[in-house]
């Protein structure tokens, strides 16, 4: 086992190189486009692959992304790296070990020397490819700037332990955020039903009930009524006619949120006069994306 401490040399110097900055003193830094080849994957039909594997499509697609599905054929048979080349998680790196077909929206790895598979997966990750991308609506890197990429090159025995440290260590934390993300579940699991039983069912656990006759509502407090929302509630839509009111609100993902109309960020109208007023205390529904929900 693998202590979970970082091994200290006994003197370092400035690489010269930004991303890397300092290095220990032994250790030197060169280009990596003498070490690799590299050029984007192949276009695949959306009728050449399925979501899921069955006796025909065995070889997983690899995108930039990661898996999108599986496919009869394969344009690689060994070790490769696939780099996310387009969109706005370009940059990302997924280690392939087996059959497979990577897309015309990756970059692919094919052959590397004098690197372990595992020292060049983390210092790909570490050089924040995402950081080199064209800053576009569509961000985009290219091969030629994956291979000027300044790296240092440990012997091999070093990327080794330092590989397998950084294994252990990272699937630690791996194992740390997805027990967090089991109680995060949980939590909002518990919050959802502790909101459902009070606003159903009440505050007092002795009260009598009755069925409702609403089947996701069950059982209510004898003394609770019945009704169609719209017999205590009405909706209304009032139009900023005469474009007074500039103080933008947008619900986005169940949040609202102030909008900058000064900074020409997003997609804004010509005019703000066929929007709706909002008053303090009003109920806002969003009922045309499934992302959003109330406030």
């Amino acid at each position: 086992m693998i202590e979970g401490r970082y091994k200290v040399y006994p003197e370092y110097k400035d690489s010269g190189v930004e991303w890397l900055g300092n290095i220990p003193k032994d250790w030197n830094t060169s280009c990596l486009r003498w070490y690799i080849s590299i050029a984007s994957g192949e276009g695949l039909s959306n009728n050449d692959f399925e979501i899921l594997p069955d006796e025909k499509y065995l070889f997983r697609v690899i995108g930039g992304n990661g898996t999108l599905g599986y496919t009869p054929y394969l344009n690689t048979t060994g070790k490769a790296f696939a780099i996310g080349r387009v969109g706005a998680l370009c940059g990302n790196i997924h280690f392939v070990n087996k059959k497979c077909w990577i897309t015309d929206n990756a970059l692919k790895i094919s052959t590397w020397r004098k690197f372990q598979d595992g020292y060049l997966f983390f210092l790909l990750t570490t050089a924040r490819l995402n950081e080199y991308a064209s800053k576009t609506a569509q961000p985009l890197i290219t091969g030629q700037q994956v291979k000027a990429l300044q790296i240092v090159l440990p012997s091999k025995d070093e990327q080794q332990q330092i590989a397998a440290f950084l294994d252990y260590e990272t699937a630690k934390i791996d194992t740390l955020i997805e027990k967090q993300q089991q109680l995060t579940k949980l939590l909002k699991e518990k919050r959802q039903a502790v909101i459902s039983h009070a606003v159903t069912k009440g505050l007092n656990p002795d009260a009598p009930m009755k069925d409702s006759g609403v089947e996701w509502v069950g059982n209510i407090p004898d003394k609770w009524h019945v009704k169609p929302l719209f017999s205590v509630a009405s909706t209304e839509s009032v139009k900023n006619y005469d474009g007074s009111e500039t103080n933008v609100l947008s619900l986005s993902y169940g949040n609202i949120v102030r909008r900058d109309v000064d900074d020409n960020f997003g997609l804004l109208p010509e005019s703000f006069n066929t929007y709706q007023l909002v008053r303090p205390g009003d109920l806002i529904l969003r009922l045309t994306d499934l992302q959003n929900r109330c406030s």
